[in-house]
């Protein structure tokens, strides 16, 4: 099996990790963004993965953009793009 970037085989399911920017880290207080892709299964790990890069790539953006949010703003903002993503994203230290 070929190497898929920003995923990990933990037994027989595939997650997702990234790396949070190093500018980010104090505001989110993570080293890294996971969650479980929930398939054990290549072709479905790739496309959710995608998925879960892109909504991570907008928060990220978010983020840089409104440098001022509160706690509140910065939970709900992490909590919408784990929605798009359709899988739950979960905090990794």
């Amino acid at each position: 099996m070929g190497s898929i970037a920003n995923v990990v085989l933990r037994g027989r399911i595939f997650h997702f990790r990234r790396r949070v920017p190093d500018a980010l880290r104090p505001r989110l207080r993570l080293k890294e963004l996971v969650c479980s892709l929930a398939t054990t299964d290549l072709r479905t790990a790739k496309a959710r993965a995608c998925r879960v890069y892109l909504a991570s790539e907008s928060l990220f953006t978010a983020l840089y953009a409104t440098p001022m949010l509160t706690d509140d703003q910065l939970a709900r903002l992490v909590q919408d793009s784990t929605k798009r993503s359709s899988t739950g994203m979960s905090t990794g230290d």
